[in-house]
């Protein structure tokens, strides 16, 4: 299978730990040296190629997930986020990969329902910044009950970007400053040296202006309402998800709790 992209390096690595035969797609020379040492040192058989080879295709999105069009006859889209791999099809192959990886495999009709609860999530979380909220407020509150990473540590790792059409004046702020994410050394925080997350004053005054631009008078916003808000968003998504035929009720709150880490309270 092929991984595009450095960022797709752990999701190489799990295929790799899994017995699968793994290429990793990147151009960069300098990232391409750091990854070969890396997944020599962990004992790890993976190619890292700069192009993909013919006939197999992997496709790594750049938004910390897996978007995936496998070489079996059909070809159902195949998608991994967190411990929860989404096909479009129940094909054996997608069952016994699901297996190999030691995820939870469920099944949708069109596309990924991770990728729909994300972007509520992110839309709720735009809100709260505007309201109060500060950012790492919103990731502390998150991980504490229960996300593995907060939504804005985690989208600075993938990279800062506004999908079409969503209507979140702070994101859409961060991208017209340049604030990219980590890899370009700032994004919701900076990080100084390449190490570790700061928190940004910068992005906080950002967020006070548009606060002010949209006429939102601004309140302490405690834990409790950004884990409720957050949770009521992904519930009201679920619910379209559902009336849409998507998935069922019980397989997209599966995919909340193992793809998000964020179950219903």
């Amino acid at each position: 299978m092929i991984v595009r992209g450095g960022a797709g390096a752990p999701f190489a690595a799990r295929l790799a730990e899994a017995g699968g035969a793994v290429v990793l797609v990147e151009p960069d020379p300098h990232d391409a040296v750091r990854l070969r040492d890396g997944f020599a040192r962990a004992g790890l058989g993976v190619e890292v190629a700069a192009t993909a080879p013919s006939g197999r295709s992997v496709g790594f999105d750049g938004t910390g997930e897996v978007d995936a069009r496998v070489p079996w006859r059909g070809g159902p889209s195949l998608h991994l986020a967190g411990a929860v791999l989404e096909t479009t099809a129940d094909v054996p192959e997608a069952t016994a990969l699901a297996r190999r990886l030691g995820v939870a495999h469920v099944v949708t009709r069109a596309g990924p329902v991770s990728w729909r609860l994300t972007r509520a999530l992110r839309g709720e979380v735009d809100r709260l910044l505007l309201d109060g909220a500060m950012v790492a407020e919103v990731d502390e509150a998150l991980e504490a009950a229960g996300m593995a990473e907060g939504p804005l540590v985690a989208e600075d790792r993938a990279g800062v970007a506004l999908p079409a059409g969503a209507d979140w004046p702070v994101t859409a702020r961060l991208v017209v400053e340049g604030k990219l994410g980590r890899a370009l050394g700032a994004g919701w925080y900076r990080y100084p040296g390449g190490g570790g997350a700061v928190e940004d004053p910068i992005v906080d005054d950002l967020i006070l202006e548009e606060a002010r631009f949209a006429g939102v008078a601004r309140r302490e916003v405690e834990a409790d309402e950004i884990v409720a808000r957050a949770r009521a968003a992904l519930h009201a998504e679920v619910a379209e998800v559902v009336a849409e035929g998507i998935a069922s009720e019980a397989d997209a709150r599966r995919v909340q709790a193992l793809a998000l880490g964020l179950p219903p309270g």
